[in-house]
């Protein structure tokens, strides 16, 4: 499993979403599923994209000019991965639901579902 955005700062909301809605058409053409997360980074409202289909993830991420994504590897653990080495930076022990106000109060957080979720126990590798 992947988490992996199109989404980039430097971009407009428009062609943000024009990236968004390019990636759904393709994914629906090669018969991926994505769901749709949406969540904060830093303060900044964004979109975001979970699927089980790895290797789209990645491609999706490189060409988007991600600096990272997340992959769920062994043991359940979630991978913070430098996009264009392939370096692990850090792990999550997990992704879980947290409270609305736990989330909002964190430095970034996703929501699926109306349901908030937070990584816990981050590690950082480098």
């Amino acid at each position: 499993m992947i988490i992996f955005s199109t989404e980039q700062a430097t971009l407009s909301t428009a062609d943000n979403l024009t990236n968004e809605l390019a990636l759904l058409d393709v994914a629906q053409d090669q018969n991926i599923k994505l769901n749709v997360v949406e969540g904060q980074v830093k303060g900044v409202d964004t979109l975001a994209f979970i699927t089980n289909d790895v290797e789209f993830g990645r491609e999706a991420a490189i060409y988007h000019n991600q600096k990272t994504y997340l992959e769920r590897g062994h043991k359940g653990v979630w991978y913070e991965i430098d996009t264009a080495s392939g370096k692990v930076l850090g792990s999550f022990e997990r992704i879980s639901e947290v409270s609305r106000d736990r989330a909002v109060a964190s430095e970034s957080y996703a929501k699926i579902d109306g349901k908030y979720y937070l990584g816990t126990n981050y590690r950082k590798y480098v």
